[in-house]
């Protein structure tokens, strides 16, 4: 359940934590624009992956359902389907890096013949029988998706684009059998610290085996989960892929906060007791305190605990939604408390300018004292 929480010129501790999955509602959205390449005879491919609105849609649910399972605050926002005619030279295209340098190149050059957005991440989707490939920040934006695709490729690519690597290394991709070292038989670097190493080509024993020198069903769940971690992971080449680590999630929302904030329609104000990805507690939205975190987000941001206590005194007089990572967070002084379950996200409306706050239908408003 939402709890909605009235803070004003009191002392209080709140305790920031869970909502069920299906319950969770984002406040940032990531706005997502995806192009059709039509071929010469003015049509969308025939058969494949995603060639039909509905199947784009399912990524973007897809993709959403795994978002909200985190609980992070953050969702794609299909802002259109568009049929592109006059372009259909990239029909066949391959799905490669040079070709997506090259039509992001003539997309931006001629945006109204391209249908171009520069407040979106840009999908397009051609006819080519390969998957998809995506542009790190800074600098090239487009997504190029061909009919090979899988059931999370668009949220895989939209990783990469907010700078998440591969859990095998940044650099690799499949294994071949053929080829030593790293990427084939040696796992590269994810620059994520907490993930352990992996490979495409390992199973949850090799993964096992690399890092704790004993098969998966040796180790304590903690650490199995740890194994989970990467052989689930959205940003991996393994069959089954629903998770992001915390430090992956943090990477994200540095890159949502920075290079490509213009895709969002809001920011995360991390207020930071504990380590996490270091990309993202460079900045100005690293914030000491609650109190500096009050004072600059805005009425679409969120304020993200990193499982801690964090002393305030004061008055919140703005909407907000507050969320933790990393456990259970309490917010405020011992004077009082509001007890909750991890996980679950806080929404705070501004206080009201009566004495007594006014609920409107159906909330559920708490005022501590």
């Amino acid at each position: 359940m939402t709890k909605r929480i009235t803070l004003f010129g009191l002392l209080a501790m709140v305790a920031v934590s869970a909502i069920p999955m299906e319950r969770a509602s984002a406040q940032i959205v990531w706005r997502v624009s995806v192009k059709f390449i039509l071929n010469n005879s003015g049509n969308r491919p025939a058969s494949g992956g995603c060639n039909t609105d509905a199947e784009v849609q399912a990524q973007i649910d897809t993709a959403n359902a795994i978002l909200d399972a985190h609980m992070r605050g953050y969702r794609l926002q299909l802002t259109e389907i568009v049929d592109v005619e006059g372009i259909s030279s990239w029909f066949f295209s391959d799905i490669n890096s040079g070709n997506k340098s090259a039509l992001e190149f003539a997309a931006e050059l001629a945006p109204d013949v391209y249908e171009w957005r520069t407040n979106a991440i840009n999908v397009y989707i051609n006819g080519d029988g390969g998957s998809a490939i995506c542009s790190f920040p800074p600098g090239e934006e487009i997504i190029f998706v061909g009919q090979g695709l899988r059931t999370t490729t668009f949220l895989h690519e939209i990783g990469h684009f907010m700078d998440l690597c591969h859990t095998q290394g940044c650099p690799c991709g499949s294994c071949d059998n053929d080829e030593t070292g790293t990427c084939h038989t040696t796992p590269g670097d994810d620059e994520i610290a907490e993930t352990i190493p992996d490979l495409q080509c390992w199973s949850r024993n090799q993964i096992a085996q690399w890092t704790y020198g004993v098969n998966y069903s040796a180790l304590p769940a903690s650490l199995q989960d740890k194994v989970d971690e990467v052989f689930n992971n959205m940003m991996s080449y393994h069959g089954t892929r629903f998770r992001f680590s915390p430090d992956q999630m943090d990477r994200m929302t540095c890159a949502s906060n920075g290079v490509r904030d213009h895709v969002s329609n809001g920011e995360t104000w991390i207020v930071g007791t504990q380590p996490g990805d270091e990309e993202c507690l460079n900045g100005v939205f690293l914030q000491p305190a609650f109190a500096n975190a009050i004072a600059l987000a805005s009425g679409n941001d969120i304020v993200l605990f990193r499982g801690d206590e964090y002393p305030f005194i004061g008055t919140v007089d703005k909407p907000m939604m507050l969320r933790t990572s990393r456990g259970s967070s309490l917010i405020g002084t011992t004077a009082a408390k509001l007890a909750a379950t991890e996980g679950e996200e806080v929404i705070i409306p501004p206080a009201p300018k009566a004495p007594r706050p006014v609920d409107p239908p159906g909330a559920v408003s708490e005022t501590i004292k």
